[in-house]
């Protein structure tokens, strides 16, 4: 797959935000996307470690170039740092938050529901 066609959205977003210069651009997109393809292989780890292990790995590597390692630590750092976090700021949340309920209103509640049954003032004492 060529650069240019790899993680379009992330391209977009370095664009757009002014990370990257456009030549750069789909090079930072393929140094991602050799990240995510590791990660894959690693998810046992947590994210850290998981870059850390990345990052180490290409510095073993004799045919990239310290620029290429340093172009490879800034694609991801604005790939985990930027892109990934202001993504999950903008996703709606999974559960909508639900009214957390006040002890007392609980307990009121429970004393309606007792006595609504006519149950002895002893059980409901008990219950609650």
């Amino acid at each position: 797959m060529m650069p240019a066609e790899l993680l379009p959205e992330f391209q977009e977003y370095l664009l757009s935000r002014g990370f990257a210069e456009k030549k750069k651009v789909s090079f930072y997109a393929w140094w991602v996307s050799k990240y995510l393809s590791f990660s894959n292989r690693h998810e046992d780890l947590d994210r850290e470690l998981r870059t850390e292990r990345f990052l180490d790995e290409l510095v073993s590597k004799e045919h990239i170039a310290d620029w290429q390692l340093r172009q490879a630590r800034e694609a991801l750092r604005l790939y985990l740092d930027h892109f990934v976090e202001e993504k999950k700021a903008t996703l709606p949340p999974d559960v909508p938050p639900q009214k957390a309920h006040d002890l007392t209103e609980i307990i009121a509640g429970v004393r309606q529901a007792l006595r609504l049954e006519h149950y002895s003032y002893r059980t409901e004492r008990s219950y609650l």
